[in-house]
């Protein structure tokens, strides 16, 4: 088994919380002699349309096991808290929940101090469940042998959407035009970021959500995975940060914000919804934003680069559905989760969730969810992103790794820096703890 560290706060209270269920085991998981039971699943949106779904598809399940659950309490993170410290404080003051959305980030941590229940034999042998039909690559994470840690509920891939009114107007081909034409590289999207920025006094391109992306530095691979480069080795051992594909292509990065002038310095804040950007690198649940946008825009793949492997270039963000091992009711929190992300409740999900499910990986089943997408932009960015995509780096005790490399940046994103001796900096940061 792998090993690791939370971070050093909740982290550690939880820990001792993991032993201790470890030791005695969760309560009866069918229902009690006293009757049947409440379940607890712990969420972090706010969307009154999410939690619409949710509760739907806990009542039903409570109507299907009326004598052993008695109803499902949906919960959300309350506005301004952290989703992992309200978690893994409910863990260690004794009270955690049963079910819970969980973020590929956290996920590693999580299996390697036994905290979440395996659904493997849950999800595996009941065939109505058709656990074959969960797409392979977007399970691996989650999977270990025959062990099931989580389902994904939720697949999303990056693409690059574009002001295609700001390329016409600077003369330029669109990105639709040069990915039709081979031309589609983050070379080229510099370059046209740069030529946009300059005459439109625009901003040309930025990633978001994580517009400092010094915070999330894990999106960082949206760019260094074009180029070959990732932040440690395949065995998670060794920090690579300083390898010459990352500075390649953080160089690149680097030259955007303080030479060309087109990438929005850290802090400075950018809407490209509001017509104020050539370009956003950032999930397809901004097409819901753009549906009466002033402007004509599109949307496509991430830019190729010197390492693209067959011309695939999607990084996807995930969530899964899991089952917490602390929880007082396991066996029934598994069940649910397998409730939940059956193909029923996977598709009533797929209205603002991409599943992975391959007969929910469909142009048509796609459409119905984003009608402002056209069929083309939803293969291309869509079908073969869950399909073919790669997801963000992630280890054990990425919560510390997260900060260490976060201070190691600093030095960075500085006009004057010398990119590979600050990626070297972030090595000699994150190096022992990747050692641990």
């Amino acid at each position: 088994m792998r090993t690791t560290r939370w971070t050093r706060t909740a982290a550690a209270a939880a820990a001792a919380a993991l032993t201790l269920t470890a030791c005695s085991g969760g309560d009866d998981e069918t229902g009690t002699s006293e009757g049947p039971v409440e379940l607890r699943m712990v969420t972090w949106t706010p969307n009154e349309a999410h939690l619409a779904i949710l509760n739907e598809i806990a009542d039903e399940f409570v109507a299907a096991h009326p004598d052993e659950v008695s109803s499902v309490a949906i919960e959300t993170t309350p506005a301004g808290e952290n989703y992992r410290t309200v978690v893994t404080t409910q863990i260690s003051g004794g009270d955690a929940p049963d079910v819970g959305w969980l973020s590929e980030v956290d996920a590693l941590d999580f299996i390697d101090l036994d905290g979440l229940v395996d659904l493997g034999p849950t999800v595996r042998d009941d065939e109505a469940y058709a656990f074959d039909d969960l797409t392979p690559s977007a399970m691996e994470l989650w999977s270990d042998g025959d062990a099931v840690y989580g389902i994904p509920f939720s697949t999303s891939p990056a693409g690059v959407f574009y002001n295609a009114d700001m390329f016409a107007a600077a003369g330029l081909p669109t990105p639709d035009q040069m990915l039709a034409d081979g031309t589609w590289t983050w070379e080229n999207l510099a370059v046209a970021a740069k030529a946009i920025s300059d005459s439109q006094q625009v901003a040309g391109f930025y990633i978001a959500p994580y517009l400092n992306f010094d915070q999330n530095w894990q999106f960082l691979s949206h760019v260094t995975y074009a180029y070959g480069g990732a932040p440690w080795n395949e065995d998670g051992t060794e920090c690579t940060f300083d390898d010459a594909g990352n500075v390649d292509a953080l160089t690149l990065l680097h030259d955007m914000i303080y030479t060309d002038g087109s990438y929005p310095t850290p802090g400075e804040v950018v809407d490209f919804a509001a017509g104020n950007a050539a370009m956003v690198d950032t999930f397809i649940s901004m097409a819901n934003t753009l549906e009466s946008a002033p402007f004509q825009w599109g949307l496509v793949p991430l830019p190729s680069g010197p390492e693209t492997s067959d011309g695939q270039t999607a990084v996807i963000g995930q969530s899964a559905v899991v089952a917490f091992a602390e929880g007082d009711h396991p066996d029934l929190a598994a069940e649910f989760v397998a409730f939940m992300t059956n193909e029923e409740n996977s598709r009533k999900l797929s209205e603002f969730f991409p599943s992975i499910r391959t007969p929910l990986i469909d142009v048509d089943t796609l459409a119905a969810a984003n009608p402002v997408l056209t069929p083309e932009q939803l293969q291309s960015v869509v079908v073969d992103g869950i399909t073919h995509g790669r997801l963000a780096p992630t280890h054990a005790g990425m919560g510390d790794i997260q900060t260490e490399g976060r201070i190691g940046l600093e030095s960075l994103w500085q006009p004057d820096a010398d990119v590979q001796t600050a990626l070297t900096g972030v090595c000699d940061r994150i190096g022992p703890l990747l050692a641990e």
